[in-house]
């Protein structure tokens, strides 16, 4: 019934004629940091494509200092994307007041119908709420995957690939767009993320307050994800700690999100506490910065450990729900490990679990401490030894 009233209301989208030239582009892409990352090379394929045209990324407020300083998109708007508010207790399109999502989508579109955008991009596969905001906005090429509730909204699709990573999703689609105006070359795949000259006196200025050495060998560790049930246990961290700081050299970064201080706090506490800094009020490009000056980040799934992929910091991130073959470090294999759950249900997708269930999906606690030291211990060794060279 749901698939057969979105065909239906597909038929009432407004039809505009195609243009002979793309002068104005929307990328739309509803989900938070980590996700929004994934999608820095599909810009800059899409720019290089481009180069004249006005490329506009429609992103949740939750997300926009991801692309805050990207030079690849000329405008940043952004939308409370029905599903995407972690404020709502509840995740999930299907979860939104579905009346609400109804009338914003006519608010937003209308909105959205004065810029006159010739092409517009719906780069999460099963957000038909994104590809529909583009047909109703009057859009005349809009591209997406074909999942059943996205087809009555696009104008082009493409398959969607179960096993295919998120940045090669963003990517194949993006080329595939680009391809009606010129032809693509290949500007490379690895994600970006620019921080500002101020991003960097503050984080230079919060580790000289510190007043740890100049050669010491920093470790930073974001324990906290925008989900439980991705988090290891602080006894985890507190074990891989007491290891990597057996090295004299080794100092600690915790970082956390203002949902993830408790967490935070009590694997700052476990550590050394003359050789660990607790940082947790910093904007997305000061924790940039911090990253940039550490030679490790640590943490399970989350925005922070993509953010570290891509100011290019050596990363180990662990996984239990979460599939690295779709959402893992979109980086290079040496410089960014993962380590996974043995857990045999592991790589679920369900995310979006309430606190007590928790207890009954102990996928993380199925990490070995030991095998999380030895991947970052074998980082380490690669780290300083390219530093020496």
């Amino acid at each position: 019934m749901r698939r057969g009233f979105l065909r239906a209301l597909g038929f009432l989208r407004p039809y505009r004629f195609p243009t002979a030239h793309v002068d104005r582009i929307l990328v739309i892409r509803p989900d938070h940091i980590g996700d929004v990352l994934l999608i820095t090379p599909a810009l800059r394929l899409l720019r290089h494509t481009f180069p004249e045209s006005e490329i506009t990324a429609l992103v949740g407020p939750w997300s926009e200092a991801a692309l805050a300083h990207n030079p690849y998109v000329d405008r940043v708007l952004t939308c409370r994307f029905p599903g995407f508010d972690r404020a709502r207790p509840q995740q999930g399109l299907r979860a939104y007041p579905q009346l609400r999502a109804y009338t914003q989508l006519w608010e937003e579109a209308q909105r959205l119908r004065g810029e006159d955008y010739q092409l517009a991009l719906n780069l999460r596969a099963d957000f038909w709420w994104g590809a529909a905001l583009a047909a109703f906005a009057g859009i005349p090429y809009v591209w997406g995957f074909n999942v059943p509730e996205c087809a009555p909204f696009l104008t082009h699709a493409q398959p969607v690939r179960d096993d295919e990573h998120q940045a090669a999703s963003n990517l194949r689609l993006a080329r595939a767009a680009a391809t009606i105006g010129a032809e693509v070359e290949d500007v490379g795949t690895h994600l970006q993320f620019d921080f500002s000259a101020e991003d960097e006196q503050v984080a230079e200025a919060m580790l000289q307050a510190a007043e740890q050495p100049s050669d010491v060998t920093r470790i930073a560790i974001h324990p906290g994800s925008g989900a439980a049930i991705k988090n290891w246990a602080a006894s985890g961290w507190h074990a891989v700690g007491a290891a990597l700081a057996e090295d004299p050299s080794v100092c600690f970064l915790i970082t956390a999100g203002p949902s993830e201080r408790a967490l935070a706090q009590e694997v700052a506490a476990g550590l050394p506490q003359d050789r660990v800094l607790l940082v947790e009020q910093v904007s997305l490009g000061e924790l940039a910065a911090l990253y940039a000056r550490c030679a490790l980040v640590l943490g399970p799934d989350s925005g922070p450990l993509h953010l570290a992929v891509a100011v290019g910091t050596p990363s180990v991130t662990l996984y239990g729900a979460s599939d690295p073959a779709r959402f893992g470090p979109w980086g290079p294999g040496e410089r960014h490990r993962t380590v996974v759950s043995s857990i045999p249900c592991r790589h679920c997708g369900f995310l979006a679990l309430p606190a007590a269930a928790l207890p009954h999906h102990p996928c993380m606690q199925f990490i070995e401490p030991a095998a999380v030291t030895a991947v970052a211990q074998e980082l380490l060794a690669q780290t300083v030894a390219s530093t020496r060279a």
